[in-house]
């Protein structure tokens, strides 16, 4: 960054944020930090519907939508391939759709689900259920709609029978964050990932016991492959949703 540069940002951002975003990017290639948040879903009460601005179809995921909405898929850059194994593996998935077009996504699983940004296994019990992998078309943001499928997907899993669903959120992504709490989701364990050059592994705090909700752990279950989890979401929960 040139020192004109430099003073200019210094003038817009003020000295404070000035100095820690260059110290980020002094530690970063060295250090990284990730929080993430989990929260539950409350499924012993009826859950009214969420309104949107779009008057979107809500409905459970087929094999035969595959093909209907195959570039909707890749749009979201989920490959067709992946959402077979995941539904091979017993995940189920939700669409809002919207005049026809796939606007909105989100999956449920009942798997063990490695988290990627917490470096830790999700384990699930006999009445639970994880949300993953929620997504919006971007000309669909600000309808409503990723809130709306999601209360749609808790009104599923409480006719299942699920009494918790686990979900969780990057805190820095402050819209998702403020959705989740919208829709009453209760906060539990916030988990920090840290790694610094030279770690193989990196260190995790907030894991914390493993009878308390949601059950995390850093050992991957019997028979999962530590280096390729098989149950292994996108990188962030709810990246697009809005």
């Amino acid at each position: 960054m040139g020192t004109r540069r430099a003073f200019e940002v210094l003038r817009w951002e003020g000295i404070a944020r000035f100095l820690n975003r260059a110290l980020w990017k002094i530690v970063h290639p060295v250090l990284r930090v990730e929080r993430v948040r989990f929260f539950e879903s409350d499924l012993s009460r009826p859950l009214p519907p969420m309104p949107t601005r779009a008057s979107p179809d809500l409905r459970v995921g087929s094999l035969a939508d595959l093909s209907t909405f195959a570039d909707g898929f890749a749009r979201l850059g989920v490959e067709i391939e992946d959402v077979r194994e995941r539904l091979g593996r017993g995940d189920v998935f939700f669409l809002a759709v919207v005049r026809g077009e796939m606007a909105s996504l989100s999956w449920v699983t009942r798997n063990p689900t490695w988290v990627d940004e917490a470096a830790v296994w999700l384990q699930l019990g006999p009445d639970e259920a994880s949300v993953y992998g929620g997504t919006t078309l971007p000309a669909w943001r600000g309808f409503g709609l990723a809130p709306a499928l999601w209360r749609y997907v808790e009104q599923w899993a409480r006719a299942q029978g699920f009494v918790r669903l686990i979900t969780w959120v990057r805190p820095d992504n402050v819209q998702s964050v403020k959705t989740t709490l919208r829709l009453g989701r209760r906060p539990t364990r916030m988990v920090w990932k840290i790694w610094a050059f030279g770690m193989t592994r990196p260190h995790v705090l907030g894991v914390g016991r493993g009878d308390v909700s949601p059950v995390l752990s850093r050992t991957p279950p019997a028979g999962r492959d530590p280096e390729r989890p098989l149950s292994r979401p996108p990188r962030s929960q709810h990246t697009l949703a809005r």
